[in-house]
């Protein structure tokens, strides 16, 4: 796959993933011992910060330092109660946490965020609840990334 995304001047990448039985690519060692092997400037990681909080609410900003540089793509989203990917108004995690995390990936990396979140679990999955979601979600996001301006 490297080469081939070599070939077509893409990237790929592996995402790591959250602290649970069914996954293995859940550390940076284990994923830059991938990295290594794979062995390709094509190849790097989509890191995701609700994963890393399941390791502890330090993690995030020192999963970001320990993968610097092989990060292509990231994912952002709210974290409440062993739930991932919750809207960002729903999360229970400090916001110190994640302003940590947000000003250590922008040092780090400078792609696209995905921003991420899901009602499963938390209130009826409706067309006009994941509109209003969306919306809460960007508003979040600006007031955060405004914020990191002026530091």
């Amino acid at each position: 796959l490297a080469l081939k995304a070599q070939k077509l001047n893409l990237f790929i990448a592996i995402e790591l993933m959250e602290k649970r039985s069914r996954e293995f690519v859940t550390e940076p060692g284990i994923m830059l011992r991938i990295l290594s092997a794979v062995d390709s400037e094509r190849a790097g990681i989509t890191f995701d910060i609700t994963h890393a909080l399941t390791h502890g609410q330090e993690m995030p900003a020192r999963f970001i330092k320990d993968l610097s540089g092989r990060i292509v793509h990231a994912h952002f989203s709210g974290y409440s109660d062993g739930k991932r990917h919750v809207p960002f108004n729903m999360s229970t995690i400090p916001s110190s946490v994640i302003d940590r995390a947000l000003k250590k990936l922008v040092q780090h990396y400078s792609g696209i965020i995905t921003v991420e979140g899901h009602l499963k679990g938390i209130m009826d999955n409706t067309a006009e609840n994941q509109k209003m979601v969306a919306v809460m979600n960007m508003e979040f996001i600006k007031k955060k990334f405004r914020a990191l301006r002026s530091v």
